[in-house]
């Protein structure tokens, strides 16, 4: 038989900026990045979790574009152009909060790809 002795509680949390150190207004990361080691590794089997505020990813996100194999960059070019799509079905249907999503993914793609941004928020 099993006696519960102690209801478990709620877990409270807070989240911090792991550059500035500064709280996340609403206590909600802009940014994550979890890097995880896989088998091989130096550091194998070890992980760790990232936050951000967004203005301060952008050096990580040029570093990223910039080592970039010409393999990645045709697969992301096939995720913008099928996010595109979604994009533009989205527009037809009137889902304007589909359209506000698509047009993130559109705006990050781009910008991994080094690509103008075809419309303004």
């Amino acid at each position: 038989m099993k006696k519960i002795i102690k209801p478990p509680q709620k877990e409270e949390s807070e989240y911090y900026c792991d550059f500035s150190g500064k709280k996340f207004d609403n206590n909600i990361p802009e940014v994550e990045i979890k890097l995880s080691f896989n088998y091989g590794s130096k550091f194998d089997d070890s992980s760790f979790e990232f936050h951000f505020e967004e203005k301060e990813i952008n050096e990580v996100l040029l570093l990223i574009r910039s080592k970039l194999s010409k393999k990645t960059k045709k697969k992301i070019k096939s995720f913008l152009k099928d996010v595109e799509n979604k994009y533009d079905d989205s527009i037809k249907f009137r889902e304007w909060d589909s359209c506000d999503y698509y047009a993130s993914n559109i705006e990050f793609y781009k910008f991994l790809l080094n690509e103008k941004i075809d419309f303004e928020e």
